[in-house]
């Protein structure tokens, strides 16, 4: 960019620095008038209480309410604005209808308006910023609320701005694989994961935009960008749908803790909530935590990868992870609910409910409940309509007699006792399933066995279909993000079905499977869980990786990776002769030595790293929970607890066939290369 022009940016910037000071200080202000009002009317509000009819305090608490969301939201656009403060925009659109008409918009985080109503910078989400991400130079479109708008794109400009000064500014005719992405993507690593709206490319875009009124499928490879693409989708949505759905009725459900606190940063720096998020199992403690103890995923995955399990067992994980389970689920759930509810004509004085409307409200109209719930509320239902029939307040007396009276007609079974003759009755018919121990524990520490993982989901779903769900009435969820789909069975997401009935976004990569038998199989399974009209869209290019580690990736990749053309070193593969931990450090220092700054030595499993930390003497993390969030610099860890991560180098001890054999190992291997950035090493 020529000087002339160069200077015009820079005179730009400041321009709009000065707007960004004056709406801070306007806002700062409202807040701070704001927030002593408040305090100066609740506290009005109590000293007078005695003196206030029921209409006037009612009347002043809900101004008290609507001053206090207005006090909320002038502080997240405080928040917006000071970080914006930073990088007010990214980028320049120059567009119009004609070279007579042409138009100047700049893109950032969030829209930029002064006190006379004038914009200087405009929305990423705005519906026009699709002509920069999506169109070269020429003509191009985009759908505006009042429908396609035709134009031409001359020109448009990129830059690098950084505490409020113009570093660099770039004329191009694209955003795919240009400077700016290259210099992004040439950083190092963060411990939490960043936004992406200057750098977002077409077909990310595209998914980002996608309709959220139905459901989308992606299959991405490593490094493309499937979690940055949710996060940003969940901007995009709640910025063109805030009137109909709220940050809380977007859920994500994520692999772990850790994971939540690595993506937890994106949706703030895009002015959001942060939206709620679960793991399965978080939801699968909620669920059964009266039920019984149970193995958890990570000391399920530890005793896999460190012992084999029998023939047997290795059979009846792979029957549990497939449709027919799920499928056998739901036939025998129907049985166990119809005997279990037996309903009978209520017949009281002239007044009969007759049985056929019982079994409408027990199996449709209340559906969602749990058994219980379903009958209370039967009971609810017979007692209202009988007050009606006789034009007379029901007593005490016959109130409890149709309690008693609906109650009888439900037999309670012990849910997990029901589990295991379902099992039964498919072991006789041949499915090779293992029961759990009879003698469950209820608590962890108590006597008893947990129950297996391979169980845990099964009886989630079995529970869900008999007895109902309260985390199924209770959430109001309208969007559904799923990450890491491979990693879940179809019991998993029969399961998720039950409690979720919205739209869903669910992303992820058929290679990076966690667990050699329970997982999702294919994509078209997944697909098969969703909306007949569910959307399927592939993601093969990777930008996390440099050229050289993706093409060595490829090695281990089911799918083809495409490559970005960002060079770097090439992997080290080192056969190591002697001590392989001093050879560990020495890599470590080498990266820090060369202006790199975090490094993850991703061990085959969970009893190498302890090992391999151990002999570190405390100069690295181990992270080998789920819970312990990442705060960058040396981990000790496995490729189960990092997927989803990125680092700026890689180690791998052991990295031979004897420890990475058969398509299981080329599966770990997979995912643990393309967690590095730009360095790559394989220690043998």
């Amino acid at each position: 960019m020529d000087e002339k022009i160069l200077s015009s940016e820079k005179g730009y910037l400041a321009r709009v620095e000065k707007v960004l000071d004056e709406e801070l200080a306007k806002a700062d202000a409202q807040k701070a008038s704001l927030g002593e009002d408040l305090v100066a009317n609740r506290k009005d509000i109590w000293d007078n209480l005695s003196d206030m009819d029921d209409y006037e305090q009612s009347s002043r608490q809900t101004q008290a309410e609507l001053n206090s969301d207005r006090y909320v939201m002038l502080a997240k656009l405080l928040d917006r604005l000071g970080r914006q403060k930073d990088a007010p925009y990214f980028g320049k659109l120059d567009f119009g209808s004609s070279p007579q008409s042409r138009i100047n918009l700049y893109l950032g985080l969030g829209q930029i308006t002064d006190k006379e109503g004038n914009t200087y910078v405009v929305d990423w989400r705005a519906p026009v910023a699709d002509l920069y991400y999506d169109h070269n130079l020429g003509e191009a479109s985009y759908r505006a609320p009042k429908g396609e708008i035709k134009c031409t794109v001359f020109n448009k400009y990129q830059f690098g701005i950084k505490g409020g000064e113009l570093q660099y500014a770039v004329d191009t005719s694209t955003t795919i694989l240009d400077e700016v992405l290259l210099k992004e993507l040439s950083k190092n690593a963060s411990p939490v994961m960043r936004n992406i709206v200057s750098t977002i490319q077409a077909e990310q875009n595209k998914l980002i935009r996608a309709s959220f009124g139905s459901d989308l499928l992606v299959q991405g490879v490593a490094g493309s960008g499937k979690t940055s693409i949710a996060l940003h989708r969940i901007a995009y949505i709640l910025y063109h749908s805030r009137s109909i759905i709220k940050p809380k009725e977007i859920w994500i459900v994520t692999p772990n803790k850790a994971f939540t606190a690595y993506i937890g940063n994106v949706l703030p720096e895009l002015g959001e909530e942060m939206v709620p998020q679960c793991s399965m199992e978080e939801l699968a403690d909620l669920e059964l935590k009266k039920v019984c103890a149970r193995v958890s995923r990570e000391e399920h995955l530890e005793r896999l990868y460190s012992q084999e399990p029998s023939p047997e067992r290795v059979k009846s994980m792979q029957y549990k992870s497939s449709v027919q389970f799920a499928k056998d689920i739901a036939r025998f759930a129907r049985r166990a609910d119809q005997a279990s509810f037996r309903p009978r004509d209520v017949v009281a004085g002239g007044y009969v409910c007759p049985k056929g409307t019982l079994e409408v409200l027990y199996y449709q109209r209340f559906a969602h409940y749990p058994a219980h719930e379903r009958i209370e509320l039967i009971a609810g239902y017979v007692e209202r309509e009988l007050a009606d029939f006789f034009h007379a307040k029901v007593p005490s007396t016959l109130h409890f007699k149709i309690q008693e009276m609906v109650g009888s007609m439900y037999t309670r079974y012990d849910i997990f006792s029901l589990y295991r003759r379902m099992l039964r009755e498919l072991a006789e018919k041949g499915a090779p399933v293992l029961l759990p121990d009879k003698q469950i524990a209820l608590e962890k520490g108590f006597a008893g066995q947990p129950l297996p993982y391979e169980d845990v989901y099964g009886l989630a779903l079995l529970k869900t279909l008999v007895e109902g769900s309260k985390l199924a009435r209770k959430n109001k969820v309208k969007h559904l993000v799923v990450d890491e789909m491979q990693d879940y069975t179809p019991v998993q997401y029969a399961y998720l079905n039950q409690l979720f009935h919205c739209p869903k976004t669910v992303l992820g990569d058929m290679g990076q499977m966690a667990d050699p038998y329970l997982n999702a199989g294919t994509l078209d399974t997944i697909k098969s869980y969703l909306g007949e009209d569910c959307r399927v869209e592939k993601l093969p290019t990777s930008y996390r990786s440099s050229y050289e580690i993706t093409m060595f990736a490829n090695r281990y990749a089911e799918e083809r990776i495409l490559p970005i053309d960002r060079h770097g070193e090439e992997p080290l593969v080192k056969t190591v002769v002697g001590d392989e931990v001093a050879e560990i450090q020495a890599q470590i220092d080498y990266a820090y030595a060369h202006g790199l700054e975090s490094v993850a030595v991703i061990c085959r499993d969970q009893q190498e790293a302890r090992k391999v930390a151990a002999a570190l003497q405390g100069k690295a993390l181990l992270l080998l929970d789920g819970n312990t969030p990442y705060r960058g610099g040396t981990v000790v860890t496995t490729a189960f607890h990092v997927k989803g991560f990125e680092f700026d180098q890689v180690i791998l001890p052991q990295a031979d066939d004897e420890h990475y054999a058969g398509k299981w190992g080329k599966q770990l291997l997979y995912i643990s290369c393309t967690r590095a950035l730009h360095r790559l090493v394989l220690l043998r």
